[in-house]
Order: C-alpha cells, then sequence, then structure tokens
C-alpha cells in the first residue's frame, strides 16, 4: 500500500483543511477539472447525493480542482452541493497524486486535471485508485468498492512484502521503525525486508537510519 500525501488547502471560506485531519475516517479524495462543467457537476451532484451513504460507512468526501476559493463557493451553492471542496491553485496536490499532466483536445496539447479518485483508510493509506476517471456510474463504483473493503479487511501480515515496502520509500526516505508503523507490520519483519532489499541494491541510505528506493 502507498501513504497518502498529506496537504493543506482552503474550502470555499478559505478554511484550511489538511488531510491529517481526517485520520480515522475512510477518505474519498477526488480531482476533477473545473467547477460548473458538465461532468464535473453531475459528479459533485451524485456525491452529494451518496453522501449520507458514504458516512454510514464511515468515510468523508473532499474534492479538488485548481478552481478558486470563490468559484467553488459560487458551485456550492449553485447546485446545493453538500461536500467538501477544497481549492488547489497552484495544482501542487494535483501533482503530488499524479492528477495533473498532459492532456489533449481536438488536437491540441496541454496541461490539466486528469480526472482521478482516491480511497484512504483510516490510516491514511492509498487502498484504492481510479484514473482517467469516466463520471457515469463512478459514484456507485467507489461506494461498492468501500463497501467491499469494509467487510473483508486487509490483514497486513498478507500484504507486507519487498513490493510494498518499495512502494512506501518511494515517497521519501524513512527509518525501519516508520515503515513498520506506516504497513503495521512487526518492526523485526520490516528489518529482514530492508536487508535484503539493501543486498539486492534496490534501496539506498541518503542518511544514517534512513532509506529510500533507487530511481530505476
Amino acid at each position: 500500500m502507498k501513504r497518502a500525501i498529506d496537504f493543506c488547502l482552503p474550502d470555499h471560506e478559505n478554511n484550511q483543511h489538511c488531510l491529517e485531519d481526517f485520520k480515522g475516517n475512510w477518505i474519498v479524495l477526488y480531482f476533477y477539472p473545473k467547477d460548473n462543467t458538465s461532468g464535473c457537476t453531475r459528479e459533485a451532484v451524485e456525491f452529494s447525493q451518496k453522501k449520507e451513504e458514504f458516512e454510514r460507512l464511515g468515510a468523508v468526501i473532499i474534492g479538488i480542482s485548481k478552481d478558486s476559493p470563490k468559484s467553488h463557493a459560487r458551485f456550492i451553492e449553485k447546485h446545493n452541493l453538500s461536500i467538501l471542496l477544497l481549492s488547489d491553485e497552484e495544482h501542487r496536490v494535483l501533482e503530488a497524486y499524479g492528477a495533473w499532466g498532459k492532456k489533449k483536445n481536438y488536437g491540441k496539447e496541454y496541461y490539466g486535471t486528469i480526472r482521478s479518485t482516491f480511497l484512504i483508510d483510516p490510516d491514511l493509506n492509498i487502498v484504492k485508485e481510479w484514473k482517467n476517471v469516466r463520471v457515469n456510474g463512478h459514484v456507485d463504483k467507489v461506494l461498492q468498492e468501500l463497501e467491499n473493503l469494509k467487510n473483508q479487511p486487509i490483514n497486513s501480515e498478507e500484504v507486507v512484502n519487498e513490493e510494498t515496502v518499495i512502494e512506501v520509500l518511494k515517497d521519501r526516505p524513512l527509518k525501519t521503525k516508520d515503515i513498520a508503523e506506516m504497513l503495521n507490520a512487526d518492526k523485526k519483519e520490516i528489518e529482514k525486508i530492508i536487508k535484503k532489499l539493501k543486498k539486492e541494491g534496490r534501496i539506498e541510505s541518503p542518511k544514517r537510519c534512513y532509506y529510500q528506493a533507487k530511481e530505476v
């Protein structure tokens, strides 16, 4: 599993919200191109309509676009939206989550938002992601996936291996104990995996007691 990247962004009233604030809840984090466009409006309305169903499963919904807080305020008022919308005008969070990139429209290439959704568990690990989302039926798919995950809890012992450790170390250098906490794993088990990865030359130690995946 990959750790969700923390951030702090303003809502439609310029109040700051950080991802860390929602730890302990399931989080549906979705990125969309623009307020008041047809697909984005439909997606926001459908998430608002299903908000209570997500809340019954312990989840909060957060939408992010590069629109300003004022634009979000108009968007929320016009369509009576009940979900939290945050503004990422400099698209730093969009970039961090891989939701910003090159697009093509009528033969012209440009950079913009790639419609994406991430399902994040209460420990702030990304457990499911959708890229290049098509709005039709998407909200129901996310809700169904959340129900499935709630009914079938992940056994950390089954998922902790060399690849999961490598994924965690791609984001930033970490100590062994931090890796163990993020993966809900035994520290000694992580130490064994780290030793093996070092021997294979797949990780490096940029500073004492910290490890990071080598760039391929």
